[in-house]
C-alpha cells in the first residue's frame, strides 16, 4: 500500500492540470453539498434535545379554511382541564424586552411562558435550574432564565451568573438557571420570563389576568400527546373541545376544524421545502461534477489503455492495477472532499448570515459527526467508482489486440465514445433544469420588488419600541408617551413628521379583529376579520400613503373623543361597493362602541410584496395605545441625519427603553424579500455552476473527440475538405449533444413544475418564455465551446499527420 500511495503521488505531480480538474470539481460539488446538507441537517433532521420530541405539537384551530390560529386563553384552559390526549399544555408569547446593563438598553428576544412550559419539555439546563411552579401551578414572578449564548456573549461566561440581577422592562429578575445552546423555543430566544397567570399575559394589558378572554389569539400554544394517543384522536378531541367553547358565545364564528402542527414543521414553515429543493439542486450539481469526472476519468483511462495492456503482458495482475487506480483515485477524492470541507465550512457561514431569521438561528457553523461522515461517504464513494470502474473497463481487452493497436486514440471504442456522449448529454440536461428554475425564481423576484407597495419608503425612518408593563401599565401611560416621543421626533432637525403605528407595513407578524356592520344585526362582517392597525396623527402622511376620501386622525382623536376609523380601498369595496364608506360605523368584536369611518386610505400591502392588500382598518393609536409599536419619521433629506438624533431624542424620555431596532424603511423592505433572495441567490449559484461544469464537459468531449479524430480530418483536408466544412461538422457533432440534453431538461423541468410552483409569483413554471431564453443560451454556449477545439485542429498540417501515419 504504501508503494501504491508513492505511485498515486507520482501520478498526480506528473498530470497536474488532470488532478487540478479533480480535486476542483469534486470539492465544489462535495463542499456545495456539505454546505447545505448542514443546513438540512440542522433545521430538519437534527434530533429536538426535548424528551420524546416526536409527540410535542403546536395547536391551531381555524374558522374557515385558509387560516389557522391559536387558541384564545380560555380555550387554552379548556384543553388543560378537559383534554386526555394531551399530556401537557402549555404557552409562550415572543416579546422583545428592554434589558438594561449599566447606562445601556438593548432588546432582547424571548419569551413570556405559562407555568407549564419547562415542566412539559423536560429538559434541562446547562447551569441552575428552570422555572418550577408551586403547589398551587404559579411561577415565581421574580425569576428569569436565560440562553448559553446570552451568557457568553453578554455576560462572558461569568462563573456566577447564577444569583445576578438584570433589570428587565423595568423589574429586576433573578437569573436562576441557563439554558444550553440546543435549547431553541421560540427559534432564537435568549430569555425566558414567567407569566404571573396561568397563561401568558396580553400584550395590550400585561397586568390583568387574561384567563377568560375569547376574542384575543395573542400567543402560542403547544402540547404532548399522552402516551398511546394518535395526532388523529388529539385533533378530533381538540377540535370537539374547541367547538364546545365556542358555541354558547354570541357573534362568534363557529369552529371548522383543528389541527396539531409537529413542533419541528412549525418552527420551520414554509421554509422546508425550499430547503428541500436545495438541497436537490446541490445534488443535482454534484451528480454534473460526477459526469464530468466520469467523462476525465475515461479519458484517462482510453488513453492508458496501452500501457495498462503493456503491464499485463509483463506478467502484472489486473489486481495490482486496480489497487494503484483505486489509491490514486481515493487520494484525489480525499483531497476533493477536504478541500470541499474547507468550502462547505465557508458555505455555512454565508448561510447563516443570508438564511431568514427562524432560519439562521437554528445553523450551527460547526460541523458535527453528521456532516463529516456524509463529506466522507460521498469522498469514498467517488474514489472507489471512479477509480475501480475505468481500469476495469480498459483491461478487458485481449492483449494480443491491444498491442497490435497503435497511434492516438487506440482502444477508443465506440461504446466509450458512447458512454461520454450520454454523460454529456445528462450534464447539459441536469444543468438545463437548474439554469430554468433559476431564470424562474429571478423573474419572479424581479417581479416581486416591482409590485407597488402602497407606500413612499425613501427618507423613512423606522425606530421599533416595546414599553415595559412596569413602567407603562395603562393606556393612558402607553399614550402620553406616544405623545412625547412624537413631540421630540418634530424637533429633531431635518424632520418634515411623524407618527406611530402598531404594525410597520412588510414587518413580520399581522393582527386581525372581527366586526360587526351598524344596522345589520351586528352579524355582517363577522367573516371578514380584517387587518387590524392603530395609527397616530399624520401617519399617511409619514409613510407617504395617499389619503383617498375622508381625513386623517388628528390630534383631538384620543380616549373619550367620538370613536373613529380610517379604512382601506379594499375593505371599502368589500363592504360598501356601491355607497361611500364615509360616515358608515362597525363595532370592533369585544368592543362596545360603534366606530365611524371618517377617512379611506390607498391599499398597502402590509403583509408582503407578494400578498395582495387585504381589507384593513386603522384606529387612532391614543384610543387603544400598544406597548409595542414603530415610530415612522419622514426626513428631509437623508435619514442617516437624523438617524443618531431621534435615538437620543428616545432616550432622553426613558433611558430604560431599548433603541435598538431602527432602520430606514428601504431596509424593512430588502429584509421582507429575504427568504426570495435566499433561495435565488442559492439556486443560481447552483444554476451558474452545473452549466459551467456541463459547458466544460462539452469542451472536453469534443476536444478530446477532435484529438483522437486528427488522422481523419488531415486525410479530408488533403482531399480537398475545407476548414469551415471541418469546423461545421465537429460543432454539429457538439450540437447534437446539447440539442439532446435540452430536450431531455426541458421535460425533466415540466416533470417538476409541482415543485417550484409554491415559490414562484406572477408566472408559471412552464413559461414558455423562459424554457426558450433558457435553451437557447445553453445551446450557444455549447456551441462556442465547440468552436475552439474544432478551429484548433483545422490548424494542423495535413502533410505532417499522414508522415506520422
Amino acid at each position: 500500500m504504501p508503494q501504491d500511495l508513492r505511485h498515486a503521488i507520482r501520478q498526480l505531480f506528473r498530470a497536474p492540470g488532470f488532478a487540478a480538474i479533480v480535486i476542483v470539481t469534486l470539492a465544489l460539488g462535495i463542499g456545495a453539498n456539505t454546505a447545505i446538507f448542514s443546513v438540512v441537517d440542522a433545521v430538519l433532521l437534527r434530533p429536538l434535545t426535548y424528551r420524546d420530541a416526536d409527540r410535542l405539537v403546536v395547536v391551531y384551530g381555524s374558522t374557515r379554511e385558509d387560516q389557522e390560529v391559536s387558541p384564545v386563553p380560555a380555550d387554552f384552559l379548556a384543553l388543560k382541564t378537559r383534554s386526555h390526549t394531551l399530556e401537557k399544555v402549555a404557552g409562550f408569547r415572543e416579546w422583545n424586552f428592554n434589558v438594561r446593563d449599566g447606562q445601556r438598553t438593548e432588546q432582547v428576544y424571548g419569551a413570556v411562558v405559562s407555568p407549564d412550559f419547562f415542566p412539559l419539555l423536560d429538559v434541562a439546563p446547562r447551569l441552575g435550574r428552570t422555572l418550577v411552579p408551586d403547589g398551587e401551578g404559579h411561577l415565581a414572578g421574580s425569576e428569569l432564565i436565560i440562553s448559553e449564548g446570552y451568557w457568553r456573549s453578554k455576560l462572558h461566561g461569568a462563573t456566577d451568573v447564577l444569583g445576578r440581577t438584570l433589570v428587565v422592562d423595568g423589574r429586576s429578575l433573578t437569573v436562576v438557571g441557563v439554558m444550553a445552546r440546543q435549547f431553541a423555543m421560540p427559534s432564537g430566544a435568549q430569555f425566558w420570563v414567567p407569566s404571573p397567570f396561568r397563561v401568558p399575559p396580553h400584550p395590550l394589558r400585561p397586568t390583568e389576568d387574561p384567563s377568560a378572554l375569547r376574542s384575543s389569539n395573542y400567543f402560542t400554544t403547544i402540547a404532548r400527546l399522552a402516551p398511546g394517543a394518535t395526532a388523529a384522536t388529539a385533533r378530533q378531541e381538540v377540535f370537539e373541545i374547541l367547538r364546545d367553547m365556542a358555541a354558547p358565545v354570541a357573534d362568534q364564528e363557529p369552529v371548522l376544524g383543528a389541527s396539531l402542527v409537529p413542533f419541528r414543521l412549525n418552527e420551520v414553515g414554509d421554509s422546508r421545502v425550499a430547503l428541500l429543493i436545495l438541497f436537490g439542486a446541490a445534488a443535482v450539481l454534484l451528480l454534473i461534477g460526477c459526469a464530468n469526472l466520469a467523462n476525465l476519468f475515461l479519458a484517462d483511462a482510453t488513453a492508458r489503455q496501452r500501457e495498462w495492456t503493456v503491464r499485463l503482458a509483463l506478467g502484472a495482475s489486473r489486481g495490482r492495477l486496480v489497487r494503484e487506480r483505486l489509491v490514486a483515485s481515493l487520494l484525489l477524492a480525499g483531497l476533493g472532499g477536504l478541500a470541499g470541507l474547507l468550502i462547505a465550512e465557508w458555505g455555512v457561514a454565508i448561510l447563516q448570515a443570508m438564511a431568514p431569521t427562524e432560519i439562521g438561528a437554528m445553523i450551527d457553523p460547526s460541523p458535527d459527526i453528521r456532516v463529516l461522515g456524509f463529506t466522507a461517504a460521498i469522498s469514498l464513494l467517488t474514489g472507489i467508482a471512479f477509480g475501480v470502474g475505468p481500469v476495469l473497463f480498459s483491461t478487458q481487452t485481449d492483449l494480443a489486440g491491444g498491442l497490435r493497436a497503435g497511434g492516438k486514440g487506440a482502444g477508443d471504442a465506440p461504446g466509450r465514445r458512447r458512454t461520454r456522449g450520454i454523460l454529456v448529454v445528462a450534464e447539459v440536461s441536469l444543468a438545463l433544469v437548474l439554469a430554468i428554475g433559476a431564470v424562474l425564481l429571478g423573474k419572479t423576484f424581479t417581479r416581486v420588488q416591482g409590485m407597488q407597495t402602497g407606500l413612499d419608503p425613501d427618507r423613512l425612518l423606522t425606530i421599533g419600541l416595546v414599553l415595559p408593563a412596569a413602567s407603562y401599565p395603562t393606556t393612558a401611560s402607553r399614550a402620553l408617551f406616544a405623545d412625547r416621543v412624537l413631540n421630540q421626533m418634530k424637533q429633531v432637525n431635518g424632520v418634515t413628521s411623524a407618527s406611530v403605528v402598531s404594525r410597520l407595513a412588510l414587518a413580520p407578524g399581522s393582527s386581525t379583529r372581527s366586526i360587526a356592520l351598524e344596522g345589520s344585526n351586528g352579524s355582517a362582517g363577522l367573516s371578514l376579520e380584517p387587518d387590524y392597525l392603530t395609527a397616530g396623527p399624520d401617519y399617511l402622511r409619514s409613510m407617504g400613503i395617499t389619503l383617498q376620501a375622508g381625513r386623517e386622525f388628528a390630534a383631538n382623536d384620543r380616549d373619550g373623543a367620538p370613536a373613529v376609523a380610517m379604512i382601506n380601498q379594499a375593505m371599502a369595496r368589500k363592504l360598501w361597493p356601491s355607497a361611500s364608506a364615509i360616515g358608515q360605523r362597525f363595532r370592533i368584536d369585544g368592543d362596545t362602541a360603534w366606530r365611524e369611518v371618517v377617512g379611506v386610505t390607498a391599499d398597502v400591502r402590509q403583509r408582503g410584496f407578494d400578498r395582495a392588500p387585504r381589507p384593513t382598518f386603522y384606529v387612532p393609536f391614543a384610543q387603544d395605545p400598544w406597548t409595542r409599536l414603530t415610530v415612522v419619521v419622514r426626513a428631509r433629506s437623508s435619514v442617516v441625519e437624523i438617524q443618531r438624533n431621534a435615538a437620543a431624542a428616545i432616550q432622553r424620555l426613558d433611558r430604560d427603553l431599548a433603541v435598538s431596532d431602527i432602520r430606514p424603511m428601504t431596509e424593512v423592505m430588502a429584509a421582507s424579500l429575504t427568504e426570495r433572495r435566499f433561495n435565488l441567490t442559492l439556486i443560481g449559484l447552483f444554476a451558474g455552476s452545473a452549466l459551467l461544469l456541463a459547458i466544460v464537459g462539452v469542451y472536453g468531449v469534443i476536444s478530446y473527440t477532435v484529438t483522437q479524430r486528427t488522422r481523419e480530418v488531415g486525410i479530408r483536408m488533403a482531399i480537398g475538405a475545407e476548414s469551415r466544412q471541418i469546423v461545421a461538422m465537429i460543432v454539429r457533432q457538439g450540437g447534437g449533444l446539447a440539442g439532446a440534453g435540452i430536450l431531455i431538461g426541458i421535460a425533466g423541468s415540466v416533470l417538476l413544475t409541482p415543485v417550484l410552483r409554491g415559490m414562484l409569483f406572477d408566472i408559471t413554471p412552464t413559461d414558455l418564455a423562459t424554457y426558450a431564453e433558457v435553451s437557447g443560451v445553453v445551446m450557444l454556449v455549447a456551441l462556442a465551446a465547440c468552436y475552439q477545439p474544432a478551429r484548433r485542429v483545422t490548424r494542423v498540417d495535413p502533410a505532417i499527420v499522414l508522415r506520422s501515419e
